[in-house]
């Protein structure tokens, strides 16, 4: 495991690409939705939401989706969605 100094260490030497803004991201964060929504249990996905610089029309960015995922039981996810091999964030 990586210890925080190494992380630290990492972070500072990597490049930050701002782009100029893409109409192509909201294109992508919708088909990344409809996927998300196809493979996710159903009733389960509350909403899912494009959020971040590239969620903002006429801005630059660093050229990443970010996606919010509203769920509507912790729990539930824990037990349906993180055996599945899904990165989460939840602890």
């Amino acid at each position: 495991m990586e210890t925080l100094e190494e992380k630290i260490r990492r972070v500072t030497k990597e490049k930050v690409a701002i782009e100029p803004y893409n109409p192509m991201w909201p294109l992508m964060f919708k088909d990344e939705k409809e996927h998300l929504l196809s493979n996710l249990p159903n009733g389960l996905i509350k909403r899912i939401e494009h959020f971040g610089s590239t969620a903002v029309p006429g801005l630059s960015a660093k050229p990443i989706i970010d996606i919010l995922v509203e769920v509507t039981s912790l729990e539930e996810t824990k037990k349906e969605i993180a055996p599945r091999g899904v990165s989460t964030s939840l602890s």
